[in-house]
């Protein structure tokens, strides 16, 4: 990195290990998709560029209010990014006064493919609402083996819902299932990137975007490290793909989240006529 001026990386796991090398070298890291707000706090040069995991969770909250869920149940895999979503979570149901919602959670390893002992704990709590934040190769096994044994409780999820190889895995169990996301990018940002790969944007996309715009906007003419570091601390009302947000002061930005549900044909707001 002795070079390097501004590098971009994918995921909390990846900002966790790089940050520490980034900060000693004096380079700017902004960690895309990254939902884990410990390794960018107090740092100087190093963001991440993903949905607060709080704004995400209280959407989900506020839907799961909505939808008169009773018993709620937890499975989660032992990741960074998802223990800081398990966290907001927890204080988003606090929040709202549904903490007693929350009758049971379980932390799996990755690819954990056998979760016949879980569900049976899981069965005995009579969910209505089985909150699913596995990451992908474990989540539509998962859901298969939910609907195998029998019970009927929503599937209720993150970003990993998004994935067409999780619901070909689940068999249909996924389907009609919803979730919460990042925003999928401006109307025009969806527009751009499907005439230029003849396919709607991924996860992530406006945001990997948004990152490389705001390492150029942000250095100008003259590439100053310690210029753009506090370019990305402090912007204010930038206009990207993923639409129009700040700086929110803690190395992160205001990005938007919205609701989701999985279709036969792709992914879709929840509340559209789609």
């Amino acid at each position: 990195v002795n070079k390097v001026k501004a590098v971009l990386v994918l995921g909390s796991g990846s900002g966790n290990t790089l940050c520490p090398l980034a900060e000693r070298k004096k380079v700017v890291l902004i960690a895309v998709g990254a939902s884990d707000p410990r390794f960018v706090k107090g740092k100087k040069y190093c963001f991440t560029h993903w949905v607060p995991p709080k704004q995400e969770t209280d959407l989900m909250v506020k839907e799961i209010k909505r939808k008169g869920y009773k018993s709620v149940v937890l499975v989660a895999s032992q990741q960074e990014g998802i223990y800081a979503f398990v966290t907001a979570f927890k204080k988003s149901l606090a929040g709202a006064g549904l903490e007693n919602t929350l009758r049971k959670e379980v932390y799996v390893l990755p690819g954990t493919t056998d979760f016949r002992t879980i569900i049976t704990a899981f069965k005995s709590k009579s969910p209505d609402a089985i909150v699913s934040i596995l990451l992908p190769g474990s989540l539509g096994i998962f859901a298969l083996q939910v609907r195998e044994q029998g019970i009927k409780a929503d599937f209720v999820g993150a970003e990993s819902f998004e994935s067409r190889e999780e619901v070909r895995n689940s068999r249909g169990a996924l389907l009609n299932q919803w979730y919460v996301n990042g925003g999928m990018g401006t109307r025009e940002f969806r527009k751009k990137y499907f005439s230029r790969w003849r396919k709607e944007p991924g996860w992530a996309s406006c945001n990997g975007y948004d990152s490389l715009k705001l390492v150029v906007e942000g250095t100008g003419k003259s590439f100053s490290v310690d210029t753009l570091a506090q370019f990305l601390f402090t912007v204010s009302n930038f206009r990207g793909g993923c639409g129009v947000y700040s700086a929110t002061g803690d190395n992160r930005f205001s990005l938007p989240a919205e609701l989701r549900i999985v279709k036969k044909d792709g992914f879709y707001p929840l509340y559209s006529k789609k």
